[in-house]
Protein backbone atom coordinates (compact mmCIF):
# COMPACT_ATOMS: atom_id res chain seq x y z
CA UNK A 1 0.00 0.00 0.00
CA UNK A 2 1.21 3.50 -1.17
CA UNK A 3 1.46 6.13 1.53
CA UNK A 4 -0.61 9.05 1.91
CA UNK A 5 2.40 11.47 0.56
CA UNK A 6 3.23 8.68 -2.74
CA UNK A 7 -1.03 9.06 -3.08
CA UNK A 8 -0.80 12.67 -3.48
CA UNK A 9 2.20 12.19 -5.76
CA UNK A 10 0.06 10.60 -7.73
CA UNK A 11 -2.97 12.92 -8.40
CA UNK A 12 -0.24 15.57 -9.26
CA UNK A 13 1.16 13.46 -11.68
CA UNK A 14 -2.63 13.04 -12.99
CA UNK A 15 -3.12 16.60 -13.40
CA UNK A 16 -0.44 17.03 -14.90
CA UNK A 17 -0.29 13.99 -17.17
CA UNK A 18 3.00 12.73 -15.77
CA UNK A 19 0.81 9.28 -15.31
CA UNK A 20 1.11 8.78 -18.90
CA UNK A 21 4.27 9.21 -19.83
CA UNK A 22 7.49 10.02 -18.51
CA UNK A 23 8.37 13.23 -20.08
CA UNK A 24 12.67 13.48 -20.01
CA UNK A 25 14.45 16.23 -18.45
CA UNK A 26 15.09 19.40 -21.53
CA UNK A 27 11.74 18.03 -23.63
CA UNK A 28 8.76 19.79 -21.08
CA UNK A 29 6.40 21.98 -21.99
CA UNK A 30 7.04 25.47 -21.01
CA UNK A 31 6.47 26.96 -17.24
CA UNK A 32 4.85 30.13 -15.88
CA UNK A 33 7.95 32.06 -14.33
CA UNK A 34 7.36 34.56 -11.39
CA UNK A 35 7.81 37.90 -12.98
CA UNK A 36 5.82 37.15 -15.58
CA UNK A 37 8.05 35.28 -17.73
CA UNK A 38 7.45 31.42 -18.55
CA UNK A 39 10.43 29.38 -17.52
CA UNK A 40 11.04 25.69 -18.83
CA UNK A 41 12.23 22.81 -17.17
CA UNK A 42 14.02 22.33 -20.07
CA UNK A 43 18.08 22.80 -20.63
CA UNK A 44 18.30 23.12 -24.34
CA UNK A 45 19.77 26.73 -25.52
CA UNK A 46 17.52 27.43 -28.21
CA UNK A 47 15.01 29.97 -26.78
CA UNK A 48 11.62 31.38 -28.41
CA UNK A 49 9.80 34.23 -26.25
CA UNK A 50 6.86 34.88 -26.92
CA UNK A 51 3.86 37.28 -25.41
CA UNK A 52 0.14 36.17 -24.30
CA UNK A 53 -2.81 38.60 -24.18
CA UNK A 54 -5.10 36.59 -22.43
CA UNK A 55 -8.60 38.11 -22.49
CA UNK A 56 -10.33 36.47 -19.39
CA UNK A 57 -13.76 36.87 -20.51
CA UNK A 58 -16.92 36.42 -18.06
CA UNK A 59 -18.49 33.83 -20.54
CA UNK A 60 -15.25 33.26 -22.84
CA UNK A 61 -11.83 33.89 -23.25
CA UNK A 62 -9.94 34.71 -26.08
CA UNK A 63 -5.88 34.00 -26.06
CA UNK A 64 -3.65 35.84 -28.55
CA UNK A 65 0.20 35.07 -28.81
CA UNK A 66 2.62 38.02 -30.24
CA UNK A 67 5.89 36.95 -31.77
CA UNK A 68 8.08 39.88 -31.92
CA UNK A 69 10.99 38.08 -33.78
CA UNK A 70 8.63 36.80 -36.98
CA UNK A 71 10.35 36.58 -39.98
CA UNK A 72 9.40 40.15 -41.70
CA UNK A 73 8.31 41.94 -38.80
CA UNK A 74 6.05 40.94 -35.70
CA UNK A 75 2.64 38.29 -35.80
CA UNK A 76 -0.16 37.65 -33.41
CA UNK A 77 -1.61 34.60 -33.78
CA UNK A 78 -4.89 33.90 -32.37
CA UNK A 79 -5.28 30.97 -30.43
CA UNK A 80 -7.69 28.30 -31.23
CA UNK A 81 -9.28 25.80 -29.02
CA UNK A 82 -10.22 21.89 -30.08
CA UNK A 83 -13.33 22.44 -31.44
CA UNK A 84 -12.35 24.55 -34.39
CA UNK A 85 -12.99 27.88 -32.85
CA UNK A 86 -10.84 30.26 -30.81
CA UNK A 87 -14.09 31.33 -27.75
CA UNK A 88 -12.53 29.23 -25.05
CA UNK A 89 -16.06 28.82 -22.13
CA UNK A 90 -15.66 30.59 -18.97
CA UNK A 91 -17.79 28.50 -17.08
CA UNK A 92 -16.55 25.68 -14.64
CA UNK A 93 -18.36 22.50 -13.84
CA UNK A 94 -18.49 20.19 -11.06
CA UNK A 95 -19.56 16.89 -10.70
CA UNK A 96 -20.00 16.03 -7.20
CA UNK A 97 -20.42 12.15 -7.90
CA UNK A 98 -16.78 11.66 -8.58
CA UNK A 99 -15.18 14.86 -7.27
CA UNK A 100 -14.08 16.55 -10.47
CA UNK A 101 -14.07 19.83 -12.12
CA UNK A 102 -14.44 20.23 -15.86
CA UNK A 103 -12.86 22.98 -17.68
CA UNK A 104 -13.35 24.09 -21.74
CA UNK A 105 -15.81 21.23 -22.06
CA UNK A 106 -19.58 20.56 -21.09
CA UNK A 107 -20.37 17.35 -18.87
CA UNK A 108 -21.43 14.20 -21.20
CA UNK A 109 -25.25 13.68 -21.42
CA UNK A 110 -26.65 12.21 -18.29
CA UNK A 111 -23.79 12.89 -16.33
CA UNK A 112 -24.96 15.59 -13.50
CA UNK A 113 -22.93 18.57 -12.76
CA UNK A 114 -23.42 22.12 -11.29
CA UNK A 115 -22.17 24.87 -13.81
CA UNK A 116 -20.18 27.94 -12.52
CA UNK A 117 -20.41 30.99 -14.80
CA UNK A 118 -19.46 34.13 -14.59
CA UNK A 119 -16.21 33.74 -11.99
CA UNK A 120 -14.58 36.56 -13.42
CA UNK A 121 -17.88 38.80 -12.08
CA UNK A 122 -18.33 37.06 -8.66
CA UNK A 123 -13.95 37.67 -8.16
CA UNK A 124 -15.19 41.31 -8.06
CA UNK A 125 -17.99 41.02 -6.17
CA UNK A 126 -16.70 38.86 -3.32
CA UNK A 127 -13.61 40.86 -3.31
CA UNK A 128 -15.65 44.25 -2.13
CA UNK A 129 -17.76 41.94 0.65
CA UNK A 130 -20.42 42.40 -1.43
CA UNK A 131 -20.49 45.93 -1.08
CA UNK A 132 -21.31 46.67 -4.59
CA UNK A 133 -23.31 44.25 -7.54
CA UNK A 134 -21.14 42.85 -10.23
CA UNK A 135 -23.19 39.30 -10.36
CA UNK A 136 -26.42 38.32 -11.22
CA UNK A 137 -27.68 35.11 -12.13
CA UNK A 138 -28.15 31.76 -10.00
CA UNK A 139 -25.64 31.56 -6.98
CA UNK A 140 -24.62 27.81 -6.81
CA UNK A 141 -22.59 26.81 -3.59
CA UNK A 142 -19.23 26.27 -4.74
CA UNK A 143 -17.43 22.99 -3.91
CA UNK A 144 -16.65 22.45 -0.26
CA UNK A 145 -13.33 24.74 0.67
CA UNK A 146 -13.84 26.60 -2.61
CA UNK A 147 -13.97 29.97 -3.75
CA UNK A 148 -14.46 32.34 -6.23
CA UNK A 149 -10.96 33.23 -6.53
CA UNK A 150 -10.00 29.61 -6.59
CA UNK A 151 -11.75 28.94 -9.80
CA UNK A 152 -10.71 31.91 -11.63
CA UNK A 153 -7.16 30.93 -10.89
CA UNK A 154 -8.04 27.45 -11.85
CA UNK A 155 -9.34 29.07 -15.21
CA UNK A 156 -6.65 31.10 -15.94
CA UNK A 157 -4.13 28.00 -15.33
CA UNK A 158 -5.88 26.29 -17.67
CA UNK A 159 -5.98 28.86 -20.17
CA UNK A 160 -2.53 29.62 -19.89
CA UNK A 161 -1.57 25.73 -20.59
CA UNK A 162 -3.98 26.13 -23.76
CA UNK A 163 -1.58 28.86 -25.00
CA UNK A 164 1.73 27.15 -23.59
CA UNK A 165 0.93 23.76 -25.62
CA UNK A 166 -0.11 25.99 -28.63
CA UNK A 167 3.45 27.54 -28.82
CA UNK A 168 5.32 24.35 -28.82
CA UNK A 169 3.34 22.86 -31.17
CA UNK A 170 3.75 26.54 -33.37
CA UNK A 171 7.43 26.43 -32.74
CA UNK A 172 8.79 22.91 -32.67
CA UNK A 173 12.41 23.25 -33.20
CA UNK A 174 13.13 25.55 -30.22
CA UNK A 175 13.90 24.00 -26.75
CA UNK A 176 12.18 25.98 -24.51
CA UNK A 177 9.25 28.62 -25.16
CA UNK A 178 8.84 31.20 -23.18
CA UNK A 179 5.78 32.74 -22.49
CA UNK A 180 5.35 36.29 -20.55
CA UNK A 181 1.68 37.03 -20.35
CA UNK A 182 -0.84 40.07 -19.52
CA UNK A 183 -4.39 39.64 -18.39
CA UNK A 184 -7.28 41.99 -19.02
CA UNK A 185 -9.34 43.62 -16.40
CA UNK A 186 -12.56 46.18 -17.33
CA UNK A 187 -11.34 49.74 -16.12
CA UNK A 188 -14.45 49.83 -13.42
CA UNK A 189 -12.18 47.12 -11.67
CA UNK A 190 -8.96 48.62 -12.00
CA UNK A 191 -10.16 51.52 -10.18
CA UNK A 192 -10.78 49.62 -7.12
CA UNK A 193 -7.89 48.73 -5.69
CA UNK A 194 -9.20 45.41 -3.92
CA UNK A 195 -10.54 44.19 -7.41
CA UNK A 196 -7.44 45.06 -8.87
CA UNK A 197 -5.60 43.23 -6.01
CA UNK A 198 -7.81 40.12 -6.34
CA UNK A 199 -7.06 39.75 -10.03
CA UNK A 200 -3.38 40.63 -9.54
CA UNK A 201 -3.08 37.73 -7.06
CA UNK A 202 -4.90 35.91 -9.78
CA UNK A 203 -2.88 35.73 -12.98
CA UNK A 204 0.30 35.73 -10.76
CA UNK A 205 -1.11 32.92 -9.41
CA UNK A 206 -1.98 31.16 -11.90
CA UNK A 207 1.61 31.67 -13.01
CA UNK A 208 3.20 30.08 -10.20
CA UNK A 209 1.23 26.87 -10.46
CA UNK A 210 2.61 26.52 -14.45
CA UNK A 211 6.12 26.99 -13.22
CA UNK A 212 5.81 24.48 -10.33
CA UNK A 213 3.31 22.13 -11.73
CA UNK A 214 3.38 22.59 -15.48
CA UNK A 215 0.62 22.43 -17.55
CA UNK A 216 -3.01 20.72 -17.16
CA UNK A 217 -2.97 18.39 -19.15
CA UNK A 218 -6.50 17.42 -19.09
CA UNK A 219 -9.99 19.31 -19.34
CA UNK A 220 -11.08 17.20 -15.93
CA UNK A 221 -9.28 17.30 -12.75
CA UNK A 222 -10.09 16.31 -9.45
CA UNK A 223 -10.83 19.01 -7.48
CA UNK A 224 -9.32 18.27 -3.88
CA UNK A 225 -5.45 18.08 -4.54
CA UNK A 226 -6.17 21.19 -7.13
CA UNK A 227 -7.71 23.10 -4.51
CA UNK A 228 -4.29 22.60 -2.33
CA UNK A 229 -2.35 23.55 -5.01
CA UNK A 230 -4.43 26.76 -5.72
CA UNK A 231 -4.48 27.66 -1.97
CA UNK A 232 -0.53 27.18 -1.26
CA UNK A 233 -0.20 29.54 -4.54
CA UNK A 234 -2.65 32.02 -3.46
CA UNK A 235 -0.44 32.00 0.07
CA UNK A 236 2.63 32.66 -1.41
CA UNK A 237 1.64 35.39 -4.14
CA UNK A 238 -0.38 36.96 -1.22
CA UNK A 239 2.65 37.04 1.16
CA UNK A 240 5.17 38.13 -1.50
CA UNK A 241 3.37 41.62 -3.14
CA UNK A 242 5.35 43.13 -6.45
CA UNK A 243 6.15 46.50 -6.88
CA UNK A 244 2.86 48.79 -8.14
CA UNK A 245 5.10 49.71 -10.98
CA UNK A 246 5.44 45.97 -12.55
CA UNK A 247 1.45 46.01 -12.02
CA UNK A 248 0.62 46.79 -15.41
CA UNK A 249 3.03 43.67 -16.80
CA UNK A 250 0.66 41.41 -15.34
CA UNK A 251 -2.90 43.32 -15.56
CA UNK A 252 -4.21 46.58 -18.47
CA UNK A 253 -7.45 47.62 -18.36
CA UNK A 254 -9.37 45.95 -21.37
CA UNK A 255 -10.45 49.19 -22.70
CA UNK A 256 -7.49 50.63 -23.21
CA UNK A 257 -6.23 47.00 -24.93
CA UNK A 258 -9.10 47.22 -27.10
CA UNK A 259 -8.09 50.38 -28.15
CA UNK A 260 -4.78 49.66 -28.87
CA UNK A 261 -5.51 48.97 -32.82
CA UNK A 262 -7.76 52.26 -33.32
CA UNK A 263 -5.20 54.59 -31.58
CA UNK A 264 -2.41 53.26 -34.37
CA UNK A 265 -4.86 52.51 -37.03
CA UNK A 266 -4.97 55.97 -40.14
CA UNK A 267 -8.51 55.49 -40.24
CA UNK A 268 -9.72 56.90 -36.64
CA UNK A 269 -8.70 60.54 -36.21
CA UNK A 270 -8.08 62.12 -33.04
CA UNK A 271 -10.95 63.53 -31.04
CA UNK A 272 -13.73 62.15 -28.88
CA UNK A 273 -14.93 58.74 -28.82
CA UNK A 274 -17.30 56.21 -26.51
CA UNK A 275 -15.89 52.40 -26.50
CA UNK A 276 -18.81 50.23 -25.98
CA UNK A 277 -18.11 46.12 -25.20
CA UNK A 278 -21.05 44.02 -25.43
CA UNK A 279 -20.09 40.87 -23.80
CA UNK A 280 -21.92 38.01 -23.16
CA UNK A 281 -23.04 38.63 -19.31
CA UNK A 282 -21.66 42.11 -19.39
CA UNK A 283 -21.88 46.05 -21.27
CA UNK A 284 -18.45 47.43 -20.48
CA UNK A 285 -18.26 51.15 -21.00
CA UNK A 286 -15.95 54.18 -21.33
CA UNK A 287 -15.51 57.42 -23.16
CA UNK A 288 -12.14 58.74 -23.67
CA UNK A 289 -9.87 61.14 -26.11
CA UNK A 290 -7.51 61.08 -28.72
CA UNK A 291 -5.84 64.07 -28.32
CA UNK A 292 -2.77 65.09 -30.75
CA UNK A 293 0.63 66.97 -30.16
CA UNK A 294 2.86 68.55 -32.31
CA UNK A 295 5.80 66.29 -33.38
CA UNK A 296 8.91 68.83 -33.95
CA UNK A 297 11.24 66.13 -35.27
CA UNK A 298 8.68 65.24 -37.84
CA UNK A 299 7.02 68.27 -38.29
CA UNK A 300 3.83 67.08 -37.92
CA UNK A 301 0.67 66.34 -35.78
CA UNK A 302 0.62 62.91 -34.43
CA UNK A 303 -1.89 60.98 -32.04
CA UNK A 304 -0.35 61.60 -28.59
CA UNK A 305 -2.35 59.49 -25.91
CA UNK A 306 -5.78 57.84 -24.74
CA UNK A 307 -7.09 60.30 -22.16
CA UNK A 308 -10.03 58.31 -20.39
CA UNK A 309 -13.10 60.54 -18.95
CA UNK A 310 -15.41 57.72 -17.36
CA UNK A 311 -15.52 53.90 -17.29
CA UNK A 312 -18.84 52.13 -16.13
CA UNK A 313 -19.90 48.64 -16.23
CA UNK A 314 -23.49 47.04 -16.63
CA UNK A 315 -24.77 43.57 -16.08
CA UNK A 316 -26.35 42.76 -19.08
CA UNK A 317 -24.97 41.47 -22.16
CA UNK A 318 -26.11 39.08 -25.31
CA UNK A 319 -27.01 36.47 -23.25
CA UNK A 320 -29.95 38.48 -21.95
CA UNK A 321 -30.82 39.30 -25.54
CA UNK A 322 -30.48 35.69 -26.85
CA UNK A 323 -33.24 34.47 -23.51
CA UNK A 324 -35.13 37.24 -24.78
CA UNK A 325 -35.21 35.95 -27.82
CA UNK A 326 -35.90 32.90 -27.45
CA UNK A 327 -39.21 33.03 -25.18
CA UNK A 328 -40.39 34.07 -28.94
CA UNK A 329 -38.38 31.67 -30.80
CA UNK A 330 -40.46 28.04 -30.19
CA UNK A 331 -38.40 26.23 -32.52
CA UNK A 332 -35.21 27.10 -31.13
CA UNK A 333 -34.14 25.77 -27.82
CA UNK A 334 -30.76 27.01 -27.36
CA UNK A 335 -28.84 30.11 -27.23
CA UNK A 336 -26.34 28.32 -29.28
CA UNK A 337 -28.66 28.14 -32.03
CA UNK A 338 -28.74 32.35 -32.11
CA UNK A 339 -25.07 33.05 -31.92
CA UNK A 340 -24.04 34.69 -35.10
CA UNK A 341 -27.97 34.19 -36.79
CA UNK A 342 -29.31 37.08 -35.00
CA UNK A 343 -29.20 39.38 -37.86
CA UNK A 344 -31.03 37.02 -40.02
CA UNK A 345 -33.42 36.52 -37.02
CA UNK A 346 -34.35 39.63 -36.06
CA UNK A 347 -34.84 40.45 -39.92
CA UNK A 348 -37.27 37.75 -39.85
CA UNK A 349 -39.13 38.01 -36.63
CA UNK A 350 -39.15 41.72 -35.97
CA UNK A 351 -38.06 42.81 -32.48
CA UNK A 352 -38.30 39.65 -30.92
CA UNK A 353 -39.02 41.23 -27.86
CA UNK A 354 -35.60 42.86 -27.19
CA UNK A 355 -36.61 45.82 -27.94
CA UNK A 356 -36.84 47.05 -24.01
CA UNK A 357 -33.61 45.62 -23.42
CA UNK A 358 -31.69 47.01 -25.68
CA UNK A 359 -32.75 50.24 -24.95
CA UNK A 360 -32.00 49.00 -21.22
CA UNK A 361 -28.39 48.50 -21.76
CA UNK A 362 -28.04 51.68 -23.67
CA UNK A 363 -29.64 53.66 -20.47
CA UNK A 364 -27.92 52.00 -17.68
CA UNK A 365 -24.26 51.78 -19.20
CA UNK A 366 -24.13 54.01 -22.28
CA UNK A 367 -25.98 56.96 -21.52
CA UNK A 368 -25.02 57.07 -17.47
CA UNK A 369 -21.09 56.69 -18.33
CA UNK A 370 -21.63 59.43 -21.14
CA UNK A 371 -23.09 61.68 -18.07
CA UNK A 372 -20.08 60.85 -15.75
CA UNK A 373 -17.90 62.48 -18.67
CA UNK A 374 -19.94 66.01 -19.07
CA UNK A 375 -18.96 65.92 -14.98
CA UNK A 376 -15.20 65.50 -16.01
CA UNK A 377 -15.31 67.32 -19.36
CA UNK A 378 -18.51 69.40 -19.56
CA UNK A 379 -18.20 71.18 -22.83
CA UNK A 380 -21.62 70.72 -24.55
CA UNK A 381 -19.91 72.23 -27.66
CA UNK A 382 -17.43 69.45 -28.00
CA UNK A 383 -19.54 66.42 -27.19
CA UNK A 384 -22.02 67.07 -30.11
CA UNK A 385 -20.90 64.67 -32.54
CA UNK A 386 -18.45 62.15 -30.56
CA UNK A 387 -17.93 58.91 -32.28
CA UNK A 388 -18.50 55.35 -31.18
CA UNK A 389 -16.38 52.24 -31.22
CA UNK A 390 -18.32 48.88 -30.52
CA UNK A 391 -17.04 45.84 -29.90
CA UNK A 392 -17.63 42.67 -28.34
CA UNK A 393 -20.37 39.74 -29.17
CA UNK A 394 -23.37 42.44 -29.42
CA UNK A 395 -21.94 45.29 -31.33
CA UNK A 396 -22.35 42.46 -34.26
CA UNK A 397 -26.10 42.89 -33.75
CA UNK A 398 -27.36 45.50 -36.23
CA UNK A 399 -30.20 46.43 -33.67
CA UNK A 400 -28.08 46.59 -30.97
CA UNK A 401 -25.19 48.98 -32.98
CA UNK A 402 -28.27 51.18 -33.89
CA UNK A 403 -29.54 51.75 -30.17
CA UNK A 404 -26.04 53.02 -29.78
CA UNK A 405 -25.73 55.97 -32.80
CA UNK A 406 -28.41 57.89 -30.72
CA UNK A 407 -26.56 60.34 -29.12
CA UNK A 408 -27.16 59.99 -25.13
CA UNK A 409 -28.14 63.67 -24.58
CA UNK A 410 -31.32 64.85 -23.86
CA UNK A 411 -30.74 67.93 -25.70
CA UNK A 412 -29.76 66.73 -28.89
CA UNK A 413 -33.18 67.71 -30.45
CA UNK A 414 -32.30 71.62 -29.72
CA UNK A 415 -29.04 71.81 -31.38
CA UNK A 416 -29.26 73.34 -34.94
CA UNK A 417 -25.66 71.90 -36.33
CA UNK A 418 -26.34 68.58 -34.59
CA UNK A 419 -26.03 65.04 -36.89
CA UNK A 420 -29.05 62.81 -37.15
CA UNK A 421 -27.02 59.97 -35.79
CA UNK A 422 -23.37 59.67 -33.89
CA UNK A 423 -20.81 57.78 -36.40
CA UNK A 424 -19.70 54.43 -35.44
CA UNK A 425 -16.32 54.15 -36.30
CA UNK A 426 -15.11 50.94 -38.25
CA UNK A 427 -12.24 49.74 -37.82
CA UNK A 428 -9.64 47.23 -40.27
CA UNK A 429 -7.87 43.80 -39.40
CA UNK A 430 -4.67 44.73 -38.28
CA UNK A 431 -1.89 43.56 -40.86
CA UNK A 432 0.23 41.80 -38.26
CA UNK A 433 -2.90 39.12 -36.71
CA UNK A 434 -3.22 36.31 -37.98
CA UNK A 435 -5.19 32.81 -37.16
CA UNK A 436 -3.53 30.06 -35.37
CA UNK A 437 -2.09 28.35 -38.43
CA UNK A 438 0.05 31.06 -38.83
CA UNK A 439 -1.05 32.35 -42.17
CA UNK A 440 -4.92 32.47 -42.28
CA UNK A 441 -6.16 36.22 -41.24
CA UNK A 442 -9.53 36.66 -38.98
CA UNK A 443 -12.45 37.59 -40.91
CA UNK A 444 -13.79 40.91 -39.94
CA UNK A 445 -16.67 39.59 -38.14
CA UNK A 446 -14.05 37.93 -35.54
CA UNK A 447 -12.44 41.44 -34.74
CA UNK A 448 -14.57 42.87 -31.93
CA UNK A 449 -13.89 39.56 -30.52
CA UNK A 450 -10.06 39.31 -30.82
CA UNK A 451 -9.19 43.38 -30.65
CA UNK A 452 -9.21 42.99 -25.89
CA UNK A 453 -6.65 39.78 -26.68
CA UNK A 454 -4.89 41.65 -29.75
CA UNK A 455 -4.14 44.82 -27.39
CA UNK A 456 -2.94 42.53 -24.12
CA UNK A 457 -0.45 40.63 -26.26
CA UNK A 458 1.45 44.41 -27.19
CA UNK A 459 4.14 45.21 -24.09
CA UNK A 460 3.40 47.59 -21.99
CA UNK A 461 6.32 49.35 -23.31
CA UNK A 462 5.02 49.42 -26.64
CA UNK A 463 1.34 50.87 -25.87
CA UNK A 464 0.40 53.95 -25.97
CA UNK A 465 0.31 56.55 -22.95
CA UNK A 466 -3.03 56.21 -21.14
CA UNK A 467 -4.26 59.02 -18.52
CA UNK A 468 -7.04 58.85 -15.74
CA UNK A 469 -9.98 61.10 -15.80
CA UNK A 470 -8.09 64.02 -13.63
CA UNK A 471 -4.96 63.48 -15.74
CA UNK A 472 -6.70 63.97 -19.39
CA UNK A 473 -5.75 67.43 -20.91
CA UNK A 474 -8.44 69.79 -22.27
CA UNK A 475 -9.00 69.23 -26.16
CA UNK A 476 -7.80 70.71 -29.11
CA UNK A 477 -10.49 69.71 -31.92
CA UNK A 478 -9.66 67.84 -34.21
CA UNK A 479 -9.30 68.50 -37.70
CA UNK A 480 -11.43 65.64 -39.40
CA UNK A 481 -15.28 66.54 -39.46
CA UNK A 482 -17.67 63.72 -39.36
CA UNK A 483 -18.30 64.37 -43.00
CA UNK A 484 -14.30 64.15 -43.63
CA UNK A 485 -14.47 60.84 -42.13
CA UNK A 486 -17.56 59.47 -44.23
CA UNK A 487 -15.67 60.73 -47.69
CA UNK A 488 -12.81 59.09 -46.41
CA UNK A 489 -14.36 55.84 -45.84
CA UNK A 490 -16.13 56.16 -49.59
CA UNK A 491 -12.95 56.37 -51.07
CA UNK A 492 -11.64 52.98 -49.00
Amino acid sequence: MRSPSELFKSVIDRLRGNDKKKIPPGNNDTKAGGDGMNASLGRNDTRKILRLGLDYGTSASKLVIRDEEAPGGARAYVVGNNNGGYRFPSSVYYVPSDGRLLLGVRPPPGKEAVEYHSIKMRVAEDAVNGEARYFYGNRFDYPRGWSSKDLAVLSVWYLLSEASRWGKSAFPRFGEVLISVTMGIPMSFQDDQRIKAAFLDVIRAAQRLQKIHGLLKESEIEADPALALIKDSLDHVIKNPIDEDRHRAWLRTEAESALFWAFHSPSVPPGLYAKVDIGAGTTNCSTFTIPEAYNEGAQLWRKEKIGFFSALSGCLGTDALHEQMLKTLPNISSSDDLKGKENDILARQADCGIGNLVREIYTEVHQKNWQKARRVYPSEEAWKNFMVIVIGGGGQIDRVRDEFKNHPSPNWKHWSDYHPQLKIMPLSIPDDLFLGDRNGKPKQGDLPFLMVAYGLSNSEFSVPQVTSPQDTPPIRPYRNSVREIEEADAIR
